[in-house]
């Protein structure tokens, strides 16, 4: 069974995740990487993605997070639907925050408010 670096879980069910999410260090991972011109860095962006992605369908949850020392990426799984309403793709498809950097003192969203935030919503699912 794979396991993410990061795991919540909620008192009425302390086995299950509720919001997974990565450590990875900014030399291998940058929230920015997602439109490269480096298809390394590409790689490794949709890399770590896929691999959180993983983790939610695994522990069926919508909301995970990739953070590193410069910055955080959150996301959220929707189900891709055909025309009749029925799910076509297993995994689903994932909605990307804006990049969130440890320098945004205040002028936006900041990395603790955003994860604190993502509990809130994932408990609430």
């Amino acid at each position: 069974q794979l396991a993410p670096d990061l795991a919540s879980t909620v008192p009425d069910d302390p086995g299950r995740n509720i919001l997974p999410g990565e450590f990875k260090f900014s030399d291998n991972w940058q929230p920015h990487w997602e439109a490269s011109n480096v298809d390394k860095q590409t790689d490794a962006f949709w890399s770590a993605l896929a691999q959180v992605q993983c983790y939610t369908y695994q522990h069926q949850v919508r909301y995970g997070y990739v953070i590193c020392d410069t910055g955080l990426r959150c996301f959220r799984r929707v189900a891709k639907k055909d025309s009749s309403g029925r799910e076509i793709s297993k995994h689903g498809h994932v909605e990307l925050s804006p990049v969130i950097t440890w320098n945004d003192n205040g002028q936006r969203l900041t990395i603790m408010l955003a994860v604190w935030y993502l509990h809130m919503v994932a408990a609430e699912e």
